[in-house]
């Protein structure tokens, strides 16, 4: 085998220091500059230089590991061929490809693509996960679907972690399981398993400071989309077919639109909240994720009919009632969107044939400081004393809204 040159091993080096130093400065100077440099993983490709220090920049670092072979081949003059074995401490291993050229007197990364280690589960994605984790019916109009329960609903059996660490250890096993998901499981769909959130829900971002944050299926390297951004990424990845979420201010629609999904936000109190960990009762409602139209129909048609669904019951009275069907778009909602964004959305409504009528609901920003007012101040009532009693167990971001949530007055 022909040996590296020095130069090259030495840079080889330091760009491995820098990984598991997480020094972001040096691997910005370890890859090429420019638009053509690239890399690559199962989560897909990512091309331009400042595209990959994005992402380098939400991923955080990766686990202790040692190199434990190098195999180099030439190209041609100044440019090289590097592929490494990786031995993470933890077990198992993992394969780096690299392509290396000599520009202006250094050697620098210009195309990479990272095999890592095979994992179980993604654990930004699944806090516990099964094939199914809980059976459902044997049949019914949900049979074959698998879903991703977003972890703030009870699960009999299991404890409601809330997307901290520290708050899954104070928990208690739950003796019920919640009816939004029991519905789910009556109608033949089974439980894939605990998807990731946000913090106690109070993000909308999706990334987590303790499991990490789950893949954008879209876009790689972008944010996922919260704070249900667990189920999103599991149905976006094929892993699941439905994600149970909710959503608070945005916290299904948000990761919807992030990975190009279909998610219902339900009307607030139509879908039962018993069992459901809340963020803000005033707001809090749950949704479905799902990647067609078609799927999400059969959700919806089941949990929202009587027979699918306790909730209905207590709305609509009746056995067999009806959902009274009413579109009503509003109409600064649809002023507030860009322009293409717009064009699609008339275009699917004029597509779908359905009798829409437009509303004017005021000026958006009248909306604003109301809802994070009583937002605030629901959070802080239910999640104060828990902080108070555990402080610094929360990440910087979710710290600083709490911190912004206790100042809320009567």
């Amino acid at each position: 085998m022909t040996e590296i040159p020095a130069d090259l091993r030495a840079a080889f080096d330091a760009y491995e220091a820098a990984i598991l130093a997480n020094d972001l400065d040096a691997l910005d100077a370890a890859f090429a500059p420019g638009a053509d440099t690239m890399r690559g993983d199962g989560a897909g490709l990512l091309v331009g230089h400042d595209t990959i220090s994005a992402f380098r920049g939400l991923r955080g670092g990766v686990p202790p590991r040692t190199i434990e072979r190098i195999e180099y081949r030439p190209l041609a003059d100044d440019v090289a061929l590097l592929v490494s074995v990786s031995r993470f401490r933890g077990g198992g291993t993992g394969l780096q490809t690299q392509v290396w050229e000599r520009l202006d007197g250094r050697w620098l990364i210009t195309a990479a693509h990272v095999t890592p280690r095979a994992q179980a589960l993604d654990r930004s994605v699944w806090r516990s996960v099964g094939d199914p984790l809980f059976q459902g019916a044997w049949d019914g109009p949900l049979e074959g679907l698998t879903v991703a329960v977003k972890d703030l609903f009870a699960i009999k059996g299991y404890r409601i972690g809330a997307g901290n660490p520290t708050y899954l250890d104070s928990a208690r096993a739950e003796t019920t399981t919640a009816p939004a998901v029991a519905d789910l499981l009556r109608g033949g769909a089974s439980l894939r398993g605990i998807a990731r959130t946000d913090e106690f829900a109070y993000s909308i971002a999706g990334d987590n400071a303790h499991y990490g944050t789950p893949p954008n299926a879209a876009l790689p390297g972008a944010l996922p989309g919260g704070s249900s951004s667990g189920p999103a990424t599991a149905v976006a990845t094929g892993q699941a077919d439905v994600g149970l979420a909710t959503d608070t201010a945005g916290s299904v629609r948000v990761p919807a639109s992030y990975q190009g999904l279909w998610g219902l936000r339900t009307t607030h109190g139509l879908v039962p909240r018993q069992g459901l960990l809340p963020l803000a009762q005033s707001f809090d409602t749950v949704g479905w994720l799902t990647r067609d139209g078609a799927t999400l129909q059969r959700v919806a048609d089941w949990c929202l009919s009587y027979d699918g669904s306790d909730s209905t019951e207590s709305v609509f009275g009746e056995s067999g009632a009806d959902l009274p069907w009413r579109f009503v778009i509003p109409a600064e909602a649809l002023d507030a969107a860009d322009a293409a964004t717009r064009a699609a959305f008339e275009a699917f409504v004029a597509a779908s044939a359905l009798p829409v009528d437009t509303a004017s609901i005021g000026d958006l920003d009248d909306y604003l400081v109301p809802f994070r007012t009583v937002q605030g101040a629901e959070a802080w009532r239910n999640n104060g004393d828990w902080l108070r009693a555990h402080p610094g167990a929360t990440g910087p971001a979710v710290a600083e809204r709490f911190r912004a949530a206790a100042a809320v007055t009567a």
